[in-house]
């Protein structure tokens, strides 16, 4: 049996929401069901104070650190203060594996910039930290990456797991399911199949849906409930496809009875009519979140996000007729759209807010391996004059001071509506 701590590494920003670290509780029950030992810090919630206290009174075998998000504008920021953690754990004693999203997508430069990092973990983390814990050797386990004395080394692709294998929601020493500041994740199925451009999810998580038994995603939804959870996002890519999967979710909402909330990732395609959209409104939904990218016809078809805008505006109506609120999404500053493209946006986006529907413009970003790298080339390896230069050229976008507005405001997008009457 070996100790494991999972790190959490901070990502706090202003109007950003908390979001609960549900690869821990995935994670952790993975290993705890092969016999291991496992606590979790989050340093979101927690002060590296006790993270001090838990270094100085145990020993770890393995000691994981999830990485999961990075901001466009202040990547390098955050390189550095991941740094800083790596060199504070060795400064223990401990050598850290550095797995979670934003190092996946990010690695190469975060050897470069991080050069403390020995090992990490790309993609899904569960198979990969179980087999490293376990003592396998570096160069065979799939996901995992190493550096050598050429720069690093990665075992790609990672193993995806089955949806049976998605692990279970477990209780793990040191995780507040419950804690009033998080947002908690629900997961039915694990890919996505839509690969639009300008989105990492394929990378991360592969292109088929690997959907989990039903009977397991039930079950984590009643260990939630015992936790005193009382509203959860629902992460799958697009809640209404697998359309039938979908239904037999909101079944399962309907069993849980009040409080209880939700809201989920909606494409707007023709399954959602009158009738669905009162499943969702019965089952708890409070809030969807639907992206748009750009309301200008002929962008939709460039990025392959199978989305049009005529089939948005009949959803809102629905939404607006049922009492579930909408958060409609446009990209800024794509490449491929011009002046004309972000007026044209702006119309439909006064459009949504007329029917009572939030919108948010978020910073558009070619994340590495994503289709749009193309328009830029690999991103990675621009200088600082480029990223400089394209940061003015976004702030002279007449969409700059509406993200701006939004970027500060996110946090509302997000969580129960207390005053909506459903909680």
């Amino acid at each position: 049996m070996a100790k494991v701590l999972l790190i959490n590494f901070p990502f706090k920003t202003k109007g950003m929401p908390t979001i609960f670290p549900i690869q821990f509780a995935a994670l952790g029950g993975y290993l705890k069901r092969r016999g291991h030992d496992v606590r979790a810090v989050d340093l979101n919630v927690t002060p590296q104070d006790h993270l001090d206290d838990i270094l100085s009174r145990d020993r770890f075998d393995t000691v994981a650190v999830s990485f999961r998000n990075v901001l466009p504008a202040f990547w390098i920021e955050r390189f550095g203060a991941l740094r800083k953690l790596v060199v504070y754990l060795k400064g223990k004693g401990v050598e850290p594996l550095i797995g979670g999203p934003g190092f996946s997508l990010f690695h190469p430069l975060i050897f470069k910039h991080v050069p403390e990092i020995r090992f990490g973990a790309l993609g899904e983390g569960e198979h990969t930290i179980w087999r490293y814990v376990e003592g396998d050797d570096v160069k065979d386990i799939p996901g995992l990456c190493h550096r050598t004395e050429n720069g690093f080394e990665s075992n790609y692709p990672p193993r995806f797991l089955p949806g049976e294998e998605i692990p279970l929601f477990e209780d793990i020493e040191g995780l507040d399911y419950a804690h009033p500041k998080y947002l908690v994740g629900l997961q039915s199925y694990r890919g996505c199949g839509y690969n639009c451009s300008y989105c990492p999810s394929t990378y991360l998580r592969g292109s088929s849906l690997r959907r989990r038994p039903m009977q397991n995603v039930s079950r984590d939804i009643g260990f939630l409930r015992e936790k005193g959870v009382e509203h959860v996002l629902v992460i799958d890519g697009a809640f209404n496809d697998p359309f039938v999967r979908s239904k037999e979710l909101c079944e399962e909402f309907l069993k849980v009875g009040r409080p209880w909330s939700w809201e989920g990732f909606l494409k707007p395609l023709p399954n959602v009519g009158e009738d669905y959209v009162k499943l969702l409104a019965d089952s708890g939904a409070v809030r969807f979140h639907i992206d748009i990218i750009s309301g200008a016809e002929d962008i939709g078809p460039l990025i392959g996000h199978h989305v049009r805008i005529e089939e948005c505006f009949r959803v809102a109506k629905l939404l607006t007729k049922h009492d579930i609120e909408g958060v409609f999404y446009f990209a800024y500053q794509l490449p491929t759209e011009s002046v004309k493209n972000e007026f044209e946006s702006f119309r439909h986006l006064r459009a949504f807010q007329k029917m009572g529907h939030k919108t948010f413009i978020y910073p558009f970003f070619p994340y590495p391996n994503t289709g749009f790298e193309k328009y830029y080339g690999s991103i990675l390896a621009k200088n600082a004059f480029w990223h400089i230069r394209r940061m003015i050229t976004m702030m002279l976008r007449p969409s700059f001071f509406m993200f701006l507005r939004d970027m500060l405001t996110l946090e509302v997008m997000t969580g129960p509506r207390i005053t909506s009457g459903k909680n």
